[in-house]
Formats: C-alpha cells, structure tokens, sequence
C-alpha cells in the first residue's frame, strides 16, 4: 500500500497502527453468505448475531424464482403468439 500511495509513512509504523485495516476488511468474506470463509456464528461489540447463511439461502432462492417465473411468462407469451401464427396458417391452408 505504501508502493502505491494509498498509506504513507514508515511501514512497520503503519502495521502498529493498524492503518491498512481500513483498506483490508477481514470480516467482509463472512457474510456473502457463501462458503467461501468459514462457517461460523459471528459476534460484533460482545453480541451474537445469527449466522446469515440461510436468510442469504432463502434472498438467492426468491431472486432465482423469481427469474424463473418471468422466463416462464415470456416462454408461455412466445408460444401463445407461436399458437396464433399456426392457426392463421391452418387457416390459410384450409382455405386453398
């Protein structure tokens, strides 16, 4: 950080102090609610907070559904208007 500007000052200083914290989030892996870090209950400031895997489990679950069901709408449009084409056709056909 101190190469690239972001931090200025002596190195081991900045370690002591802490100052690249800002720049490095640790916990921030915790709550993507993936598997990515561990999983574990978490605490903040001496109180437990809920693991967030399963209400991240249930936000993905209702956004995918909900992705599905429009898919599902604009494929059930597609077919009407498919179902209307070969009517008329049929008709066409029928009348020649």
């Amino acid at each position: 950080m101190v190469k690239l500007k972001i931090l200025n000052g002596d190195i081991e200083q900045l370690i002591k102090k802490e100052a690249y914290k800002e720049f490095y989030p640790h916990g921030i892996g915790h709550w993507l609610g993936l598997d990515v870090h561990d999983n574990a209950v978490y605490k903040k400031k001496n109180k437990e907070i809920k693991e967030l895997k399963e209400k991240a489990k249930e936000e993905v679950k209702k956004e995918l559904e909900k992705e599905y069901k429009q898919q599902i709408k604009g494929l059930e449009q597609q077919l009407q208007e498919q179902e209307e084409v070969i009517s008329k056709a049929i008709i066409i056909i029928n009348d020649t």
